[in-house]
């Protein structure tokens, strides 16, 4: 699994096994650490359990959002994608505590960029990434305004 992950950052080519190999590790690293993340969270275990959930389900959301905005035209261009994907999911494996979930989002947020352009096309590449992991942020920012909408309109009316 290492050596795929090396091959899709460094060199940006898709393993020999082909993209399923990639895609299965991946989603064992995002659900492995969200079953740690869950059993971590003694304090609240509901809370530790939800979290670990919501964030399986943004990675899940992200491959359909970076294929529909990647537009693959080929079937290399679409293990690029699913490539990418991968990469930018496998550092969720570390993402137990809310520190390392950010950590991992941004680390992950860097790999699927660098799988994505190494095929020479950065603007398209931008493009992908920002809105494959940009929209969990955007989705991490409503939620969080609207649990703390009642104190920001105490602060913003005086």
């Amino acid at each position: 699994v290492l050596d795929d992950l090396k091959t899709l950052v460094c060199h940006g080519r898709v393993p020999a096994g082909g993209p399923v190999r990639g895609l299965v590790a991946a989603a064992l690293a995002v659900v492995t650490g969200a079953a740690l993340s869950a059993l971590l969270a003694l304090d609240d275990p509901l809370r530790g359990t939800t979290s670990a959930l919501l964030g399986v389900v943004w990675v899940a959301v992200r491959l359909p959002v970076m294929r529909l905005v990647y537009a693959p035209a080929s079937e290399p261009e679409s293990q690029r994608v699913t490539g990418s994907w991968s990469a930018g999911a496998m550092p969720y494996l570390f993402a137990v505590v809310p520190l390392l979930r950010t950590a991992a989002w941004m680390t992950g947020a860097v790999l699927a960029f660098r799988v994505l352009a190494a095929d020479g096309n950065r603007p398209r590449a931008v493009r992908t990434v920002l809105a494959g992991f940009g929209i969990e942020a955007v989705g991490v920012a409503a939620v969080l305004l609207a649990r703390n909408v009642r104190v920001l309109l105490e602060v913003l009316g005086g």
